[in-house]
């Protein structure tokens, strides 16, 4: 009777050893699961959109926060004729995305200016102020009048993840003279991914029937940034990329960046960023480079607000028709921190927890022998 009681001791901490070794992977294969359905299920549950004659609000609220993205444009009121329709003449303004559980907003213009130059030092980025050789400006182009616009679609990515879904299309004119027919313009069409869950934003930015005035001519695309408080008090807001984190309110001119990814800091904290690490193809050339800058605006591109926005600058090859490129920016992305276990180390203890278990079964049976074995009697 004590024996088999010993016995189904041993194998009842075996069986508990074991199970307690293997809890933190059952863990995180349900949280794994649980959050892979949270996602889909609060982002189709979660996300309102709402319209006015000059914007739409796209609300969401998911894991990752409670976000607002605001996208506005100006109607002036006018019209154009192009391609034998009359169309409404708008002026696509900021586009604002909300982190309301944080507090704050991170405002963008998308391109609003697009300039063919010559690269006089040959540093690949646009020089146009009094701290350097200025480049040669050949022809500037104003991206401002919309000439298509489709619904918002939502739709859901090969992982489950919603996303909304519009087109933006554009006709970039020259700031120098005024044409009879506006289909000789270039257009810049703008097809916008916007992902609610995590408050962010892909843009594929679409440059058609542009017809350079320079065989050895670069494109520069400007692109404003600026962080906007939702709390009182101050705040110490920085620039971060190529391994330097500047001071927003002191950048007085254009600084390269070849990371890729800038990143706005509050208080030590990442806000916002712009990754223009995309593919870019031009005249159906893939892979192609694009260098980049962080700097103040130009006056002449920002005259409502400026010296508040910061400007991003995207410096392309020479294109003789086509340019296609793939930003992405808006809050920085937040992932879900849960505490589990590391799958190997959890599958090293499982295992350790077996070699313990046999140890003790093994030396259960000895024991058994040893006892119950029937002793030898002098001869």
């Amino acid at each position: 009777m004590i024996e088999k009681r010993k016995f189904a001791e041993t194998i009842f901490l075996c069986v508990l050893f074991a199970a307690i070794a293997f809890i933190p992977f059952w863990v995180e294969v349900t949280h794994a699961q649980q959050r892979n359905t949270d996602q889909i299920l609060s982002g189709n549950g979660n996300i309102s959109i709402s319209y006015t004659n000059s914007s739409f609000t796209i609300e969401s609220v998911s894991q990752y926060g409670n976000f607002s993205f605001t996208f506005e444009w100006e109607n002036t009121e006018t019209y154009i004729t192009y391609n034998g329709t009359r169309r409404p003449i708008k002026e696509l303004n900021r586009i604002a995305f909300t982190d309301k559980t944080a507090k704050y907003r991170m405002e963008y213009w998308v391109p609003m200016m697009l300039y063919e130059y010559i690269d006089v030092d040959g540093n690949n980025l646009l020089n146009d102020t009094e701290h350097i050789i200025p480049d040669i400006l050949v022809v500037g182009y104003k991206i401002n009048l919309n000439i298509e616009m489709t619904n918002i679609t939502i739709m859901e990515d090969v992982n489950g993840t919603p996303a909304c879904e519009w087109i933006y299309t554009q006709i970039a004119m020259p700031m120098r003279e005024v044409y009879p027919s506006l289909e000789i313009f270039p257009t810049v069409k703008e097809d916008f991914h916007y992902y609610p869950l995590n408050g962010t934003l892909k843009m594929d930015i679409i440059l058609q029937n542009f017809k350079p005035e320079n065989a050895l001519s670069r494109i520069f695309l400007s692109y404003g940034v600026r962080y906007v408080s939702l709390e009182q008090g101050n705040a110490t807001v920085t620039v971060a990329f190529d391994g330097q984190e500047l001071a927003y309110n002191q950048i007085d001119k254009a600084y390269p960046t070849t990371s890729n990814i800038v990143v706005f800091k509050v208080n030590g904290v990442n806000r916002g960023f712009f990754d223009f690490g995309g593919k870019v193809t031009i005249d159906n050339n893939p892979d192609m480079h694009v260098d980049g800058s962080v700097g103040p605006t130009r006056s002449w591109y920002y005259y409502q607000t400026d010296g508040e926005w910061l400007e991003i600058g995207l410096n392309y090859p020479h294109v003789n028709q086509t340019l296609i490129h793939d930003p992405y920016f808006g809050l920085y992305p937040r992932s879900l921190t849960t505490t589990t276990f590391p799958f190997g180390v959890t599958v090293a203890t499982a295992v350790i927890s077996v070699i313990i278990c046999t140890v003790a079964i093994v030396d259960y049976f000895k024991t058994k022998n040893r006892y119950l074995k029937p002793a030898m009697q002098p001869i």
